[in-house]
């Protein structure tokens, strides 16, 4: 995913190298005609000024000095029409390269992205590793336990033979049996005796030992179960990141898509008004109307474009969507935390 993101890039920043190319060429269309126009308009305006000299009475020579006059008003509308244009051609060329510039540290955070995603994937490898291997001890553990429970039953079988056969000596001492075999039982019961305390004081050792694997055992869970519990938050964190890196990436690219549109719309109805503006100077008083609310459509439209160029460029100038910096999500370095404890 991150490779197509990566490809994305180049082709938006092959694209905006395209669209500044061509920018650069409107701007240098625009100053020929600028250029162009303003000769017109200084040689409309030395016309005029010399027809205004003469004073000219006659009615003829009268309706020239108004078309020459309507012909220096139009030339001046026009070059500040012009003038607008080329302003705002320019300010696309900004934006372009701006646009550039934020590509490259979109494809450098991309990269950093990777970097650190590279690093948390070998950090779960080595807790998934880990986390088997306390599966075996635990299971190893549980197997010794077991072992020590069926040796303590079997102990406890034998003790209890022990203990029936001296209460069976104690119970033929007493029926009055010689006192050689009297003597000869109470040394064998003694001995016996003996033997038993020594096999509790051994079965009281083997289970605390029983008793502590179980408390290892029981605290060896515990931790898997936490480990277990940071490792699944830890993945679900890193494809959460993953998830809204690329929605942020194309958050941008449609936002820069969106200015682009926008921009070169206001820049074809600029061209349009310029067009009626000059229909208007030379048509009849029916067609002069229908221009007029032609005009004030397209003013409206541009307004609206205006309006909406601007928002979008502060979304993008503010980092809205844009961050200057990839940063991990909350919560992922307190896994990160937890982990290495």
């Amino acid at each position: 995913m991150k490779e197509e993101l990566i490809k994305e890039l180049v082709k938006t920043g092959r694209e905006a190298e395209t669209m500044n190319e061509q920018y650069c060429r409107t701007i240098s269309r625009l100053e020929q005609e600028a250029e162009r126009v303003r000769a017109e308009g200084a040689e409309a305006q030395q016309q005029l000024q010399e027809l205004e000299e003469n004073q000219p009475r006659d009615p003829v020579e009268k309706g020239k000095v108004q078309e020459y006059r309507r012909k220096v008003n139009a030339v001046h509308s026009a070059v500040q029409a012009l003038t607008r244009r080329k302003r705002d051609t320019e300010r696309l060329v900004s934006f372009s390269v701006q646009s550039e510039r934020r590509i490259l540290e979109m494809e450098s955070n991309v990269r950093l992205m990777r970097e650190r995603q590279a690093a948390l994937q070998r950090k779960l490898k080595e807790e998934t590793d880990q986390k088997r291997r306390m599966e075996c001890e635990m299971q190893r553990g549980k197997h010794r336990v077991k072992e020590l429970e069926i040796k303590q039953e079997q102990q406890q079988k034998i003790l209890k033979i022990k203990t029936e056969e001296i209460a069976a000596f104690q119970r033929q001492r007493r029926s009055g049996s010689t006192g050689s075999v009297t003597s000869t039982s109470t040394s064998t019961s003694q001995e016996e005796q003996q033997k038993m305390e020594e096999q509790r004081r051994w079965l009281d050792t083997e289970m605390e030992k029983v008793l502590e694997q179980r408390k290892a055992l029981e605290d060896l869970e515990e931790e898997l179960k936490k480990r277990e519990t940071i490792v699944e938050k830890k993945e679900a964190l890193l494809q959460e990141r993953s998830g809204l890196e690329s929605k942020r990436q194309r958050c941008s690219q449609a936002l820069s898509s969106d200015l682009e549109r926008v921009s070169s719309r206001i820049e074809c109805l600029e061209q349009e008004l310029c067009e009626k503006d000059w229909q208007l100077r030379g048509g009849s008083a029916s067609e002069q109307q229908r221009l007029r609310q032609e005009i004030a459509g397209l003013r409206h439209e541009k307004e609206q474009l205006v309006r909406q160029r601007s928002e979008l460029e502060d979304k993008l100038r503010l980092g809205t969507l844009l961050s200057a910096e990839v940063r991990l999500p909350q919560g992922l370095s307190g896994g990160r935390a937890g982990l290495g404890a």
